[in-house]
Parts: C-alpha cells; structure tokens; sequence
C-alpha cells in the first residue's frame, strides 16, 4: 500500500499539472500557516452565502468534489485516481489566487477564504502533506 502511495505521488508531482498543483497547494498552506500563527479568525467551514466572487465558488466546488472523489478512491487503495481527482484542483487555485485577494477587509469574507484554503489543505491531505514535499 505504502509503494503504491509513493508511486501514484512520484509520477504525479514530476508531471507540469502536479508540479503546478503542488505550487498552489504550498501556497495556500503557507498563507493559512501565517494567518494561523498570527491568530487571524479561520471559519470552521466554507460558507457558500460568502462566496462572491466566480473564482471562489469554482474552487470551493472544485475542492468540494475532488475532495470527496480522492477519499473514496484511497479508501479503494487506488492513489492514482486520488491523484487525478486532486489534478482537477489545479485550474481552480490558480485562478483563486490570481483573482482573489484573500485577507478582504471584511473579516467574515477573510475567515471564509481561509476556511477555504484549509479546504485545500485537507483535500490534498487525502494522499500527502504537499508542504512537506520540495520542489
């Protein structure tokens, strides 16, 4: 089970989308790191009613659905479908974070947005902690 976990990762993160995957991720945990040990409010879950902007509600269905398609497919010992289903996040976080500015001046908008980073972070957190792997 463990080789099959390491293998399904290896040949996803040296691919361009895992490489690019795996920048997003980092950075969505590094931000939700920061904000963390600052003490800055995180909701305990996403809600949807504070979701404004395109980018936003895409990824938070994008996270919604691979998170869900990833559990099930490591549930079944195939990684290379958890793989795959976190591959379709790839897309979404870019644009989350090239059109969303995270810490709004709205504290519940702000806690929210993190709350959705934590989402990233747990979804790919299925098959690995990607903040623990270079590149």
């Amino acid at each position: 089970m463990v080789a099959r976990r390491v293998e399904a990762l290896t040949a996803f993160i040296t691919s361009e989308e895992g490489l690019n995957l795996l920048a997003g991720t980092k950075r969505a945990t590094q931000l939700l790191a920061a904000e963390e040990k600052k003490g800055t409010v995180i909701a305990d879950g996403v809600s949807e009613a504070l979701l404004k902007l395109p980018a936003e509600q895409e990824l938070y269905a994008a996270v919604t659905r691979a998170t869900a398609d990833a559990a099930k497919a490591v549930a079944e010992d195939d990684y290379r479908v958890a793989m795959q289903a976190l591959s379709t996040l790839r897309g979404p976080v870019d644009r989350f974070f090239t059109d969303v500015l995270v810490n709004d001046d709205d504290a519940a908008i702000r806690a929210n947005r993190l709350a959705l980073l934590k989402a990233i972070r747990a979804a790919t957190g299925t098959v690995a902690d990607f903040s623990k792997i270079g590149g």
